[in-house]
């Protein structure tokens, strides 16, 4: 479960990162 809502954040904070730069 820890490791899901991990995978998550990630993801998350990659899009967002990505709207940043794009």
């Amino acid at each position: 479960m820890k490791k899901l809502a991990g995978a998550v954040n990630y993801r998350y904070l990659l899009s967002l990162l990505l709207s940043i730069l794009f």
